[in-house]
């Protein structure tokens, strides 16, 4: 009767891989970190702009702030973004959809 002779895996072999799962994962964090930093850098950027509202206006903006789950302040950048967009392409402050409800409130 002839025995069969298996090749030992050798104990390194496991502790090689979960090294390579390590660093891929390390790898993978560290681009994910390097997003983060580029993204945070880019916020440092933004200009601050000291802004006082009343009340009321300020109530409004945040439930539809919360509707658009947005933060106040991105709210009102986001309003703020979307004029200068309509400014550009039709060369007027307000958009017209703005401008036609306002006149109909008004």
């Amino acid at each position: 009767m002839r025995t069969e002779v298996r090749p030992q895996r050798c104990l390194c072999e496991p502790v090689a891989e979960m090294l390579q799962a390590q660093l891929k994962f390390s790898e993978t964090l560290f681009a994910e970190l390097e997003k983060w930093t580029e993204e945070k850098q880019f916020m440092a950027e933004k200009k601050q702009v000291p802004l006082r509202l009343s009340e009321e206006l300020y109530s409004e903006l945040a439930k539809w702030a919360e509707e658009d789950f947005r933060s106040v302040n991105g709210q009102i950048e986001f309003l703020l973004t979307e004029c200068a967009k309509a400014h550009k392409k039709s060369g007027r402050y307000i958009p017209e959809q703005v401008r036609n409800s306002y006149k109909e409130e008004n």
